[in-house]
């Protein structure tokens, strides 16, 4: 059976009462969330359902669920960094004959950039004779462009192609092995994600066709939000179901939740398309823009400080960030001219 839950926010909270209310002795689950928050989603889960740990729950990402599936049972693996500098060597060899990215490519962060493209393209199965077509019919002015990342793809897959593995090809082997695994026993809740690359959806796939259970959330609007998370990652699901001949059932939550006066407002306009969007006065919510990350981060600071002047102590201020990686930097120079301690 498959559950997919339309919400206004991905709330974990319908999946965890759905724990809370099937969990016979014996039962496994797995939560499969972005690899970003798997650590604290874990704990927000023993939290919720009042354990301070359990064997019979696991929170994995696709990448660290393809680690348990696979173990060792894999070539040469790249992780994270060796994979960036592949693509830095490959950029390095041909960096003085790019057409478009000659000057970009000079740049520290290019190759991680380059490498999100390719993650990007590699997930949703494109292959480099599809992108040397593409580049073909293309007007002049895109011609250049993606030749440059043609030229770095098809590098980086030859040399792939010498013995190793990268990120897509151990979720590649996950999509292969993972009927065979001792998760095909296990209730399934896939929560946190806004959509799914091809290689995520044919995992799914695999899931729905091996599981008894399986919990999907997803988000969705009937606002202008339509055109930001429209309903066509729920029809695939619901395409899958069909495939795999397993009851599918819609729950669509985002017509009877109700956010509060803060948040409501956000979650109508923010992305929405309304040239002067009704933003209320309040304290609980500021919406800022910033020219550049090191801007941002200033007027954060300065709210720190203004803060602690009228009371409040460092320990008890959280900066959230989705991005640490490129922040970083910019952080730690800017809240040291600020003088704020931070860990």
């Amino acid at each position: 059976m498959v559950n997919l839950f339309l919400t206004k926010t991905i709330d974990s909270k319908y999946l965890i009462d759905v724990i809370k209310n099937n969990n016979p002795k014996g039962s496994k689950h797995l939560f499969i969330v972005p690899d970003r928050i798997v650590l604290s989603y874990e704990m927000l889960v023993l939290d919720a359902i009042g354990q301070e740990g359990t064997m019979d729950i696991e929170v994995r990402s696709f990448r660290t669920l393809a680690d348990a599936v696979l173990k060792n049972d894999v070539s040469k693996t790249l992780n994270q960094q060796t994979e960036t500098m592949l693509v830095r060597k490959i950029i390095e060899e041909k960096k003085g004959d790019f057409e478009y990215y000659k000057r970009a490519s000079q740049y520290v962060g290019f190759a991680k950039e380059v490498l999100s493209l390719i993650a990007l393209i590699r997930g949703n199965g494109v292959s480099v004779e599809a992108i040397k077509n593409l580049s073909e019919k293309l007007p002049d002015k895109y011609k250049n462009k993606v030749r440059d990342i043609l030229y770095i793809y098809s590098e980086y897959i030859r040399l792939l192609n010498n013995g190793y593995s990268d990120y897509i090809s151990k979720l590649e082997g996950l999509r292969d092995r993972f009927k065979d695994s001792e998760y095909a026993d296990y209730n399934i809740y896939i929560s946190e994600f806004n959509s799914f690359s091809q290689i995520e959806l044919d995992i799914i796939k695999e899931i729905i066709g091996s599981t008894q259970n399986v919990y999907i959330t997803l988000p969705y609007s009937i606002n202008d939000n339509y055109y930001i998370f429209p309903k066509t990652m729920a029809t695939k699901i619901a395409s899958l179901a069909r495939e795999a001949g397993v009851p599918f059932k819609e729950i669509e939550l985002y017509k009877d939740e109700k956010l509060n006066n803060e948040l409501e407002p956000l979650y109508i306009n923010l992305f929405g398309f309304k040239e002067n969007p009704n933003y209320p006065t309040t304290k609980q919510v500021d919406v800022q823009v910033a020219k550049n990350p090191e801007e941002e981060v200033k007027a954060l600071a300065i709210q720190i400080k203004d803060l602690v002047k009228h009371g409040n102590r460092y320990k008890d201020i959280a900066c959230v960030c989705c991005d640490m990686d490129n922040y970083k930097a910019t952080f730690e120079s800017v809240f040291k001219k600020y003088e704020i301690p931070y860990f």
